[in-house]
């Protein structure tokens, strides 16, 4: 027991789980507790006084003697898990994952560092096979939603050329029936494309192709595509730009389809003779997209939830307003993909409005 350091706090230090090193001013370990020398398999004897840096692997050493002297000239607690990825070395060579804590002491002999260090080796390991699990996972997706696109395609398009007369005419019933048909196939399709999509980006294999384009145009586009549903619900849907606001650099398809899931999204939970509003404008060098409703609004509470896959905020709404519960988190991964983000803020029966930060590249228009 070095004389350094107060009987007491030894008997403290003994007493704790982790593996507890103090170290001195000079860099050189003033104690270290039974944890510790289990740990890094040493004698205590062996790493008294030595520097800290001899349980550090060697190509750790001469950078953090510089860290090491910077925390003594600015002393903090820092807690577990703070900072880079950290290794120690045991006796035998072997090298090991750990977080540590530090905090500084002030003790008779002057202020020390007190480190709690922590094997995190089973807990990496965890990680690891959770990510190859996920990596899996979106493989066998991607995989699977490729094989079924074909089939489906082949549903959709005779279905609808049997509803077109191609192959002779139909009864009432035969018509009503292929209609459903029809519709049931788009459906699933769109299923399939959106977790075709979220596998593709969890697999980091969705790329991104930037284009210079009339964003008016792109607007109208995706709004022409709702016109039935908006029709149907007697809403009204309007759209304006921030003058001088014409061409912008961004991945067109993938900015379109934000855009449809924000307001098909909109459309579906806004009843009769609401209306539905979509605006864009630029800040700095970002492009702020809008789409407000005049809705059922979200309850504060069910915000957290409403970009997480598969969640239906009312499942037992699902007849009157279907969804597959995938459409906003894909919204958020393409968004967050193109280096943006996504905001909502909502008043039950009011309304909701969601804004979709892009940063962008203008040219002159």
């Amino acid at each position: 027991m070095p004389g350094k350091v107060d009987q007491n706090l030894h008997d403290l230090l003994e007493a704790m789980p982790d593996a507890i090193v103090m170290v001195d001013g000079d860099g050189r370990i003033a104690l270290a507790n039974s944890q510790a020398q289990g740990l890094f398999r040493y004698e205590r004897a062996e790493i008294l006084g030595r520097p800290i840096e001899y349980l550090l692997p060697e190509r750790f050493r001469v950078n953090h003697a510089a860290h090491r002297n910077g925390f003594f000239a600015h002393p903090r607690a820092r807690g577990m898990g703070e900072g880079l990825d950290l290794y120690g070395r045991r006796g035998d060579g072997e090298e090991f994952p750990v977080e540590i804590s530090l905090s500084p002491v002030q003790t008779a002999a002057g202020p020390m560092v007190l480190s709690a260090i922590r094997d995190v080796t089973e807990r990496k390991r965890v990680e690891a096979s959770l990510l190859q699990a996920s990596r899996l996972k979106s493989q066998f997706l991607a995989n699977m939603s490729h094989e079924l696109r074909t089939p489906l395609n082949g549903i959709i398009g005779f279905s609808e050329l049997l509803v077109d007369g191609k192959a002779g005419a139909l009864t009432d019933r035969q018509h009503s029936f292929l209609l459903d048909i029809a519709s049931s196939g788009n459906h699933l399709l769109h299923l399939v494309n959106d977790l075709l999509d979220i596998s593709k980006i969890e697999a980091g294999r969705m790329e991104l192709h930037e284009e210079m384009f009339d964003l008016a145009t792109a607007i109208e586009e995706a709004c022409a595509v709702l016109a039935t549903m908006v029709a149907s619900k007697q809403l009204e849907l309007s759209w304006a730009l921030e003058d001088g606001l014409v061409h912008v650099r961004l991945d067109r398809q993938k900015f379109k389809q934000v855009l449809l899931n924000l307001a098909s999204n909109a459309v579906k939970f806004t009843d009769t003779g609401g209306s539905v509003r979509v605006t864009a404008r630029r800040v700095g060098s970002d492009l702020l997209l809008s789409v407000r409703d005049s809705g059922i609004g979200i309850a504060e509470g069910d915000r957290a939830r409403l970009f997480v896959e598969f969640e239906r905020l009312d499942p037992t709404n699902a007849e009157r307003r279907p969804g597959t519960g995938l459409g906003l988190a894909l919204t958020r991964r393409l968004v967050e993909l193109q280096g943006g983000h996504i905001r909502v803020e909502s008043q039950l029966g009011i309304g909701s409005e969601f804004v979709v930060t892009l940063p962008m590249r203008e040219a002159a228009g």
